[in-house]
């Protein structure tokens, strides 16, 4: 599907990908699943937080629940964020409400969730920094998760956005749950992921290999 369409590296189409593979309201059936295992695998990233680690330790253990306060969006406009003229778009932008029980009382956190998707270009003048400040001014005391998708381990310019790879996320979120998506949708699911284990032959440029599944292993 992906090499008829002529997008086999277009950012644009993985982002929409994986905003449909993340967001529960989706057709495939899987609930809020592969987002709780999105989260586990950006919390793991963040082993010793100095705030927040209790937020973290429920993300990994699973022990919470999830709403969506906004839907998940491509190309979110930064601007639209903070009411600013804030130029840029995020990749990937949703807020979620996380709530979970600690000592008999409701615990309830506001989470930003930002992913700037880089496959082969590089990150714009400090992006990821103003990408950070304008999800940090979504609300009163809310947890940004900002993730930092590219191919091969890179490091952002900002601190606060953690690096997440092409093969972590095919590994840890997207091939766990593929015997349980929508007959539907398998097709999609399964296009998409040889899609990243095969190299991609244009006329002018060589695109390599982004993930590998295990099947392919």
């Amino acid at each position: 599907l992906f090499s008829a369409l002529n997008v086999e590296r277009n950012e644009n189409r993985h982002s929409s990908f994986i905003a449909w593979w993340l967001n529960p309201k989706s057709e495939h059936s899987l609930g809020d699943s592969p987002l709780k295992l999105f989260l586990r695998l950006v919390a793991t990233k963040n082993l010793d937080p100095v705030t927040n680690r209790d937020l973290y330790n429920r993300m990994i253990a699973g022990d919470y629940r999830i709403t969506l306060l906004e839907d998940v969006e491509v190309e979110k406009s930064v601007g639209a964020i903070n009411n600013s003229k804030s130029k840029g778009r995020i990749d990937i932008w949703t807020v979620l409400e996380l709530a979970y029980e600690e000592d008999g009382e409701e615990i309830r956190k506001v989470v930003p969730l930002v992913i700037e998707n880089k496959i082969y270009s590089n990150e714009g003048n400090e992006q990821t920094k103003r990408y950070f400040t304008a999800a940090s001014s979504y609300a009163q005391e809310c947890v940004p998760m900002c993730i930092f998708l590219t191919v091969e381990t890179k490091k952002p310019c900002c601190n606060e956005f953690k690096n997440v790879t092409y093969q972590e996320l095919l590994t840890y979120v997207i091939e766990p749950l593929v015997s349980s998506v929508a007959p539907s949708s398998m097709q999609f699911v399964e296009s998409f992921i040889r899609n990243l284990g095969r190299p991609a032959l244009t006329e002018n440029k060589y695109y390599g290999v982004l993930a590998v599944s295990q099947k392919e292993c």
